[in-house]
């Protein structure tokens, strides 16, 4: 996560704050704190069921969004 951290203080030093290079970078940070909160949570966390995996699944799916999260209600029951 350095390096991403780094490389947002370079584009935003060099390129400035609204430069696309700079939204990049960001980017780029924000999914790396993302992963490590995941590792973090998976590292700490009980055993899932099957039920339960599958609804993280969906919220992580490429197709995340409304589509994830009415998949995970069904999966509750919600629906």
């Amino acid at each position: 996560m350095t390096h991403e951290r780094a490389r947002v203080a370079h584009a935003t030093r060099f390129h400035g704050p609204d430069a696309p290079q700079t939204a990049l970078a960001r980017r780029d940070l924000r999914a790396a704190n993302l992963e490590a909160a995941i590792r973090r949570a998976v590292a700490e966390a009980p055993p899932l069921t099957g039920q339960q995996k599958a609804r993280l699944r969906a919220l992580l799916s490429p197709a995340a969004g409304t589509a994830a999260r009415q998949q995970a209600a069904r999966l509750d029951g919600d629906e």
